[in-house]
């Protein structure tokens, strides 16, 4: 490729950068959706622009535009972070308890619609975007619903190949793995985890899905286990001194394990750490999930009264973020019917 040409494909890909710089800022008296997707598509419309009628192209202009569209898909951290911004913040604002359903479908729907026109469809990126919007219907307490979405994804990525792939493909397993569980399919739940734990990932990634992993052990009751595993996790967070939503989680599921293993005043002072990081990283929902959690260590110590009036506190606070169909509203429901049934609660 000529050097002009290489000039050329530095100045529009500058220019994708700047133009969507421009428009988040000129764009940013709107609000949500409305803003990114205008920003977004200015970007679309340069790329389409570009490589308009590209069968008909020179073997140097072919030439140029792929490299465009290889630098560009470098850049799309910077020219369409609107994209990625949105699929996240969906899930976010899901565990604030800030989306009902029906916003729910909205917002997914017309982020996907944007995907699909700036020619993104069935690229590592769409992947991405359903595995964040399936991840936000979970949340909804459908995980049919998100299963579908990232069985969706990982075919899609199965079409690509590369070793850069691969930590998308285990995030993606480990979402798999969390909807077989939701669902009550704990041997395909757990199939799906060790697939996931299989490959060669960073550590960081690998004590998350372990921390699922450990979950995953607890409801098939192999509890010992799930504890090596656990300690194994938290060990490996405090190592690296993250103090994020994956480590209160990993503090949660320790949580479970304590109070299996018969020590529920544990149990309680882990719950009260990981809330702590729950609420101060606004996670509503998964703070709602640790005073689920602390009932049946409350009803172990023979506190019944604080923990019936703690479950149904739970249970109120639960439909302001998500369903009836969440597991761990389900949890509370059978936590309150056996504390005012005077069953035993282990």
């Amino acid at each position: 490729m000529t050097s002009s040409s290489s000039k050329r494909v530095r100045i529009l890909l500058w220019c994708l950068i700047a133009a969507n710089m421009v428009f988040i800022f000129a764009m940013s008296a709107q609000s949500g959706l409305e803003s990114d997707s205008t920003s977004g598509s200015v970007i679309i419309w340069l790329l389409r622009l570009f490589r308009t009628d590209y069968d008909a192209m020179s073997p140097e202009d072919q030439a140029l535009a792929d490299e465009i569209q290889r630098d560009a898909d470098a850049v799309f951290p910077l020219a369409l972070a609107n994209v990625q911004y949105l699929s996240f913040r969906i899930r976010q604002r899901c565990v604030r308890g800030e989306l009902d359903e029906a916003e729910l479908e909205k917002e997914g729907d017309a982020l996907l619609t944007l995907l699909h026109e700036s020619c993104l469809r069935d690229s590592c990126l769409e992947a991405e975007v359903l595995e964040e919007i399936g991840n936000a219907w979970i949340m909804r307490g459908d995980a049919q619903h998100c299963l579908k979405l990232a069985q969706k994804a990982l075919a899609v990525l199965q079409r690509h190949n590369g070793s850069a792939m691969r930590e998308n493909y285990v995030t993606l397993l480990n979402t798999i793995a969390l909807c077989y569980k939701a669902l009550g399919q704990r041997k395909e739940a757990l199939q799906t985890i060790r697939q996931a734990l299989s490959y060669d990932i960073d550590l960081l990634t690998k004590i998350h899905i372990q921390t699922n992993l450990a979950s995953i052990l607890v409801e098939l009751d192999r509890v010992e286990e799930a504890a090596a595993v656990s300690s194994e996790v938290l060990r490996g967070y405090r190592a690296l001194r993250v103090d994020t939503g994956d480590y209160a989680a990993a503090l949660q599921s320790q949580a479970v394990i304590a109070r299996k293993c018969g020590r529920p005043e544990e149990a309680l002072a882990l719950l009260e750490e990981a809330r702590g990081i729950f609420e101060r990283l606004g996670f509503t929902l998964y703070a709602y999930a640790c005073d689920a959690v602390r009932i049946p260590a409350l009803a172990v110590l023979n506190r019944r009264d604080e923990a019936l009036a703690l479950a149904r506190q739970t249970k109120e606070n639960y439909l302001k973020c998500t369903t009836e169909e969440y597991e761990g509203y389900r949890f509370v429901l059978r936590m309150i019917d056996k504390l005012e049934k005077g069953e035993k609660i282990e």
